[in-house]
Order: structure tokens, then C-alpha cells, then sequence
């Protein structure tokens, strides 16, 4: 069974061509098939008119506080709570602006209309701070300036502690718009299938506080190191063959809690 929790929020309604089989909605089945995820336990999807402030950070927080039960329980039967849920996998995919999801800005209550605003990258990494005390968040983030998450973890990185570890992996860098392509769900689908996406190699361009960053455009293929020092074609980091073995994600892309 699945050892960590995963939290796909998705407001991709215009994009409905191959979203279910390389968009997020693939995602989450590819984390159900191949990585044994469980709806409503290990896994929680929000997507299109669901996908609300409001009910996007209700449904992670739900899910945190499954984990933080189920390592309670673990910890009653003498397991420390080690192996359960110690990694969450958090995906966005939509559009999205420096500071925040472009999550759905309105819902209907009876016979009201209740206007909303977006989904602030903060509002997200204050919840995990507050409930995932000592995990691993890895964050997949594929939208327009989706880098601009990577800058918020900097940001609270700067202002305390954390109490997380991030893995940040985000389309393009903060300034930067992201193409029309299913390109990184359909990386990690490989990764979640035990193919190899990339090769094992650590960048040496540092950012100012001592982590790697490195952006997968999908907007023109290529893998772009923080400041755009290195290019590598990302045609030729795909491997066709999805069931080689060696495979999961062999490059490190931004942690700034070593």
C-alpha cells in the first residue's frame, strides 16, 4: 500500500483533451493503479468548480489530519508512525498567477452565489507548517509562474524555521508563462510507473540559500537550471520504455531544508 498521501488539485476544465490519461486526472490514476492510493485515504482530488479556496484547503487539511491520525495509531502499536504518510505529494495544475492558484472564485450556497478569492501559495505552506510537522511535502506545480511557490517556501523559510521539508517542482520560473501541454504529469506518470524521466546528476548553480532549483518548461522542452546556465533537451531525458528498471526521480530539484 501506499506509504505517503497525495493532494491533486486541478482547475483544467478548458483542457479536457488526453486529461485523463496525461493531465492530472491521469495523475491520480496512474497513483491509484500503480501506486497503490486509495481515494478519500491516501488520496484527495479537487478539481474544476470544486476547486475553491475554501474547498481546496478544507480537503488538504482533511487529509493532513487522516495522516496525523493514522500516526497516532501506528504509534499506539509500537511502529513510531515512521512509515506512515511520512511523504505528501501535492499537485496543482490550472493557471496560476506569482502568488497564487487561480483556483475557482465562485460557489453556489442555496440560492446565493459566494464570490472567493484565489489560493494564495502562503495560505497552503502556513497549513502544512501547521499539520505536517516533520514530513516531506513534494510539491508538483504546473501553471503560469508556478516558481513563484518555490519563492513563497524561501519566503517562510526566511521568516522562521520550518517544519517541513520541501521538494519543489515547478513548469516554469516565476516570471515565465507555461505551455498548453500535459508535458510534467505526463513525466511523473513515467516516474509513478518505475521509468526514468532524468538522469542522476546534481546541478552546481546555488541559489541564495544554499538549495538547487531547476524548472521543467513545458513550454519549449527543455530542463532549465535557475538562471538558465545549463539546457538539457528534454526529449532526450524521456525514456520510452516505461518499465526499465533503476527508474523513480533521480534529480534533485529544490529543497531549501536540507
Amino acid at each position: 500500500p501506499m506509504s505517503c498521501s497525495a493532494f491533486v488539485l486541478g482547475v483544467n476544465g478548458e483542457w479536457p483533451e488526453q486529461r485523463a490519461s496525461l493531465g492530472d486526472v491521469g495523475l491520480a490514476r496512474c497513483l491509484r493503479d500503480h501506486c497503490g492510493a486509495v481515494p478519500g485515504d491516501h488520496l484527495v482530488e479537487v478539481y474544476d468548480h470544486r476547486a475553491t479556496r475554501s474547498n481546496a484547503l478544507r480537503a488538504l487539511e482533511g487529509l493532513l489530519d487522516r495522516r496525523n491520525r493514522d500516526r497516532r495509531e501506528a504509534s499506539k502499536h509500537g511502529s513510531g508512525g515512521k512509515d506512515c504518510g511520512g511523504t505528501l505529494l501535492f499537485c496543482y495544475g490550472g493557471h496560476g498567477e506569482r502568488r497564487a492558484f487561480c483556483t475557482r472564485k465562485y460557489s453556489i450556497c442555496g440560492n446565493r452565489i459566494i464570490t472567493e478569492p484565489w489560493l494564495k501559495h502562503s495560505e497552503v505552506i502556513d497549513l502544512l507548517e501547521r499539520k505536517f510537522i516533520g514530513g516531506t511535502a513534494v510539491c508538483l506545480v504546473d501553471c503560469c509562474h508556478s516558481g513563484g511557490f518555490g519563492e513563497a517556501v524561501v519566503q517562510k523559510s526566511r521568516q522562521s524555521p520550518l517544519n517541513v521539508k520541501y521538494a519543489c517542482i515547478m513548469s516554469v520560473p516565476p516570471g515565465d508563462v507555461a505551455g498548453m501541454e500535459w508535458s510534467m504529469t505526463e513525466c511523473f506518470q513515467r516516474a509513478f510507473r518505475g521509468g526514468d524521466i532524468l538522469p542522476s546528476f546534481r546541478g552546481h548553480s546555488e541559489d541564495g540559500d544554499g538549495g538547487r532549483c531547476y524548472y521543467l518548461s513545458t513550454k519549449d522542452g527543455y530542463l532549465y537550471e535557475k538562471g538558465g546556465k545549463r539546457r538539457i533537451d528534454r526529449s532526450k531525458l524521456l525514456l520510452p520504455d516505461a518499465t526499465q528498471k533503476g527508474g523513480g526521480l533521480s534529480f534533485e530539484c529544490y529543497n531549501s531544508h536540507h
